[in-house]
């Protein structure tokens, strides 16, 4: 539990400079990221099974990200 409030509270700090020293417009759209990342992570570490459809997903995002970031 120690662990990951400590992480909780790095990400938040990380989190607060990167909105201090880059625009929201597009720092936020990183923050979609997560809906790629985690499910990425939760098919390495627990097996999960991924569909078709979330690799279309992943795309459509991470192309978003790339737009809005250039």
């Amino acid at each position: 539990m120690l662990a990951a409030r400590v992480l909780y509270g790095l990400a938040t700090l990380l989190w607060v400079w990167t909105l201090r020293t880059m625009p929201l417009s597009h720092v936020y759209s990183f923050s979609s990221l997560g809906f790629v990342i985690v499910p990425l992570a939760a098919y390495s570490v627990f097996g999960e099974a991924l569909s078709p459809k979330y690799a279309i997903g992943c795309a459509l995002i991470v192309t978003g990200v790339i737009v809005t970031s250039a």
